[in-house]
């Protein structure tokens, strides 16, 4: 049977984040895999992108500023969620409120586990 591709309106602010070959242990570093479930995984979403290594805001990462604080779609690089199949990235993307994320390519177990 054929996956039914579902066309969705999702408006918000939309956050550029340009990198090629993002892959899920930059989205959530394996630090924060401390837990079997969802909840609780906002704060380590990006978080060596969106922190320094005492825990300070980085003021040029752009979900840092606004009014890319409030961001709810992520414009992002070719491949992005390569790597691993850590389904805690996805998890805690959604956490942070991003409901969608545009580019020209995505690593397939990613893919999926955002479907």
């Amino acid at each position: 049977m054929k996956d039914k591709q579902m066309m969705k309106t999702i408006t918000g602010i939309a956050a550029p984040l340009p990198l090629a070959n993002v892959d899920t242990d930059v989205i959530m570093p394996k630090r924060f895999l401390i837990t079997i479930t969802r909840e609780g995984l906002a704060d380590g979403t990006f978080a060596d992108l969106r922190f320094d290594a005492d825990g300070h805001k980085r003021p040029d990462f752009i979900l840092n500023n606004a009014p890319w604080t409030r961001a709810t779609i992520l414009v992002v690089g070719d491949n992005f969620g390569c790597g691993s199949s850590r389904e805690h990235a996805v998890w805690g993307m959604r956490q942070l409120k991003i409901d969608a994320c545009i580019g020209t390519g995505f690593a397939g177990i990613f893919y999926d586990n955002a479907r």
